[in-house]
């Protein structure tokens, strides 16, 4: 099986690039898999017209209206083998999900990572829930006992409700390290600026806790104005990591993927937060079984090649 990973908007705006190479390399991890590539958009005519393809997935976002995706659609279903297939697998339900419309009908299979969003699409037999993952080679790290420089680390955009619950949180006494975009500078010891894939789960392991928190920013979704129905992405890659991560998000559910008090911590009020933080920082033994746990349980469930599995098995079953 040939596969071929293909941003669907340019890589001069996508801040994600690095979850094609992931997931290219759990597509190799398959015995089936003779040939996992994975293509920039404005690459796509040699990469698709270098040779046929068993299965061509857009990885990505569907927002831009001014970025021709549906000649790269196109010339990507001319060059599948018989019987290959086409799909999309999307980073941005339910913000987005009001323009889920453009590529109606153009895909074998859509694949979202938000499990509610999926309830809503129009053609809901070709339509799947699949979340992303983690990489062993990029994300391990071994858990171990935190640095306890500080409390929490945070990374992330700064969103009105993360930068009002994270006053809050240092209105309560606790310390932490913030990095992102956005963050105003009497934040704690914010720092506006990006971390790398390799410098991000260097922080997720050695902080005390990791804070995972939602956004509440809708960029096309007035439709159903779906809420987000589970953590971000970064929560399989924290946990690869050995974090020992908080998770706080009022809507947010663990849909099995996770445990609550084994692999992680869930809470859903200011009130359980700084419970949560307080028994994390208090309990080294608590933290570092939590970690552990997080370890194995990504390692066992939650790497990209079990998504590529997946994936490969409904497509094919």
């Amino acid at each position: 099986m040939k596969v071929l990973l293909i941003g669907s908007f340019p890589d001069r705006v996508n801040s994600n690039t690095i979850l094609r190479r992931c997931a290219a390399e759990g597509f190799r991890s398959l015995a089936e898999v003779d040939l996992a590539v994975d293509a920039c958009p404005e690459q796509h005519a040699r990469e698709i017209c270098a040779a046929q393809w068993d299965l061509v997935v857009f990885m990505g976002s569907i927002l831009l209206d001014w970025f021709d995706l549906y000649s790269i659609i196109d010339a990507a279903r001319e060059n599948l083998t018989p019987g290959g297939k086409l799909a999309l697998w999307l980073h941005d339900d339910p913000y987005e999900f009001d323009a889920s419309h453009r590529y109606d009908g153009m895909f074998d299979r859509v694949y979202t990572t938000d499990p509610t969003a999926q309830l809503y699409y129009r053609r809901q037999e070709s339509t799947r829930w699949l979340p992303l993952a983690a990489s062993p080679v990029l994300h391990f790290r071994a858990p171990a006992v935190p640095v306890r420089a500080w409390d929490f680390f945070f990374c992330g955009e700064a969103f009105e409700n993360r930068v009002a619950l994270l006053r809050q949180i240092e209105a309560a006494g606790f310390r932490g390290r913030i990095f992102g975009s956005g963050w105003p500078g009497h934040l704690y010891s914010a720092v506006n600026s990006r971390l790398g894939a390799s410098d991000l789960c260097d922080y997720y392991n050695a902080a005390p806790i990791t804070l995972v928190l939602g956004r509440n920013l809708d960029l096309r979704n007035n439709l159903f104005r779906l809420r987000q129905a589970i953590f971000g992405p970064r929560v399989y890659e924290a946990a690869m990591a050995g974090a020992a991560q908080l998770v706080w998000d009022a809507d947010c559910q663990l849909f099995g993927e996770f445990q609550s008090g084994s692999h992680l911590l869930a809470v859903r009020n200011e009130g359980e937060l700084r419970e949560g933080m307080q028994l994390l920082l208090s309990d080294s033994d608590a933290n570092l079984a939590l970690r552990r746990n997080a370890v194995d349980h990504a390692m066992a469930s939650h790497t990209y090649a079990h998504r590529a599995e997946r994936m490969v098995a409904d497509l094919w079953p």
